[in-house]
């Protein structure tokens, strides 16, 4: 039988092994502590959550993750603990009341300006034109009717047709026999005469009664007409008339669709039969002007339009029959217009007479 040694191993590895334990306790210790310090870091960070080793995941605690917006929409974010509350706005102060006006005292009125006495007056006219003699003098009278009132100036239109107007002389004489010259003969060679005259000379006498106009050609050869000629009475100093009355003469608007207008007041009973309306206007070009008269009532009736009249003026007496058997008492009223553009012209004054012929 043969006997074949074999070696062991195990013994041989014994010297090697005695070792090991040891190096295993370090191992453990290792752990240990390596866990220990996890967990102490985990305790006092409990919000960071970061892994140990893994940088890659790191954000910096300042920084956001960025957040993509869907497009159309708006990132509003609200939280009502971040609201501010809204400030009422304060009230605007109210305005202060306006003071009353004072109350005037029962019975206390502003009295009004009076009224011109003067206005109260009334004309009677004689038929126009007059032809005057070649040579020679007529006489043309207007007689003044109304109250017992004193003079102060008087204003006069005269308009007279006559080729040369250094022939003729002009007077005139109040009711109380006291005359003034108007016009004296001159040798100025123009033709017609065609103003307003300004006479202060028959101050203090008394309006009502007949005044009378002289109208002599001195030289022969040359013949005219009176075409027309009246008077009005002007306001003394003394009296505060009311400024919206009319003063003649009158001033005409150019181009003014209301023009101007006067009153007469007529304190006659009875009825219109025909109506009379005499106007005298300077004014360039007479077809320009559209007169309107009035009744009481308010009717009216057109006493001339507007036409292609061309003359130095207009002299006229105008027959309506418009008005018949209306009441005449009460206030008429004559409106005169100027209804184009370029000319313009003074309104002298107007009668109304009833019953006249045609």
């Amino acid at each position: 039988m043969r006997f074949v040694f074999v070696p062991n191993h195990t013994d041989s590895m014994i010297p090697m092994l005695k070792p090991l334990p040891a190096f295993f306790l370090f191992c453990l210790a290792l752990i240990v502590l390596s866990v220990t310090a996890c967990s102490s870091h985990l305790a006092e960070n409990p919000a960071d959550g970061d892994i140990p080793g893994d940088t890659d995941m790191d954000l910096d605690a300042n920084e956001t993750e960025p957040v993509i917006e869907e497009e159309g929409e708006t990132d509003i974010e609200l939280f009502d603990e971040d609201l501010e509350p809204e400030l009422e706005p304060e009230p605007e102060p109210e305005p202060e009341p306006e003071p009353e006006p004072e109350a005037e005292e029962e019975g206390e009125f502003e009295e009004a300006p009076p009224v011109s006495p003067y206005s109260e007056l009334s004309k009677i006219l004689p038929s126009y034109p007059v032809d005057l003699p070649n040579p020679g003098a007529t006489q043309v009278s207007i007689e003044i009717d109304g109250p017992d009132l004193p003079v102060w100036d008087l204003h006069i239109p005269l308009w007279i047709a006559h080729p040369f107007r250094g022939e003729l002389r002009v007077k005139l004489e109040s009711p109380s026999g006291r005359k003034s010259t108007l016009i004296e003969p001159s040798s100025d060679g123009s033709a017609n005469i065609l103003d307003m005259l300004t006479v202060t000379a028959f101050r203090g006498d008394r309006a009502p009664g007949v005044w009378t106009l002289t109208v002599t050609d001195t030289l022969p050869d040359d013949s005219g007409q009176l075409i027309w000629w009246t008077m009005h009475f002007v306001d003394p100093p003394e009296f505060e008339l009311d400024p919206s009355l009319n003063a003649w003469p009158i001033d005409i608007p150019d181009n003014d669709a209301y023009g101007v207008a006067d009153v007469q007041q007529v304190d006659a009973d009875g009825t219109v039969g025909r109506a009379c309306v005499f106007v005298a206007i300077r004014h360039r070009f007479p077809g320009d002007l559209h007169i309107v008269l009035t009744a009481p009532d308010g009717e009216t009736a057109t006493v001339k339009s507007v036409n292609d009249l061309n003359s130095l003026g207009l002299f006229e007496t105008y027959t309506l029959d418009a008005f018949k058997d209306k009441e005449r008492r009460g206030a008429w009223t004559l409106t005169v217009s100027d209804r184009r553009v370029g000319d313009v012209g003074t309104w002298d004054g107007w009668n109304l007479t009833f019953d006249c012929a045609k």
